[in-house]
């Protein structure tokens, strides 16, 4: 399975868990989303954006310290900290992956689910959450009380509610007398 598949899997199913989050006590599942899009974002930047195919303004991408109302310094901080989240979930992605992909065949050949199949997906899941709370915990390290709250705040924010964090969904705005640029 390639990263980009593994990766657009788990952004499913954390964006399922981070709809079912509680407002008062983020999970991991939350963090790992929010984390998820800080990284995507910045990879993002490193693109120039193209304007759209009927020649309409290119996208702006949102800034991560105007979304979460942090200073650059406190936005460097959680950016590192998101890709560094990132690469450590790969191998727990990869590791229930197989776990899923056995306990399938098993059903399969057998008409059972495995319990010891079932024990080493619930241990890596607790793993992965432990290591995603173990990022939050560096992240309250690193970062001052205040913009430390204000991720939370964020995360603890219905998804709906949310500043985005989408590079294509705040679009400039057209200067009325400037006509847009034509392709020809």
């Amino acid at each position: 399975m390639t990263h980009r598949a593994i990766r657009l899997g788990l952004a499913l199913t954390l964006v399922a868990c981070a709809l079912c989050q509680e407002r008062s006590n983020p999970s991991a599942a939350a963090y790992a989303f929010v984390f998820a899009q800080v990284a995507d974002l910045q990879a993002a930047d490193r693109t120039p954006p193209f304007p759209g195919p009927d020649g309409s303004p290119a996208p702006i991408r949102p800034n991560v310290q105007d979304v979460f109302g942090i200073s650059r310094d406190e936005a460097e901080i959680l950016i590192a900290t998101a890709r560094d989240c990132g690469v450590g979930d790969r191998p727990f992605q990869e590791q229930k992956a197989a776990l899923v992909f056995q306990s399938r065949l098993d059903f399969i050949e057998t008409g059972k689910h495995s319990d010891n199949l079932d024990e080493q997906i619930k241990s890596v899941n607790d793993r992965h959450d432990q290591m995603i709370l173990a990022h939050v915990r560096e992240l309250k390290e690193k970062l001052p009380e205040a913009a430390f709250d204000k991720i939370v705040g964020y995360v603890r924010t219905p998804v709906g509610e949310r500043k985005p964090l989408s590079a294509t969904v705040v679009v400039q705005p057209v200067v009325e007398g400037m006509p847009l640029p034509v392709k020809k």
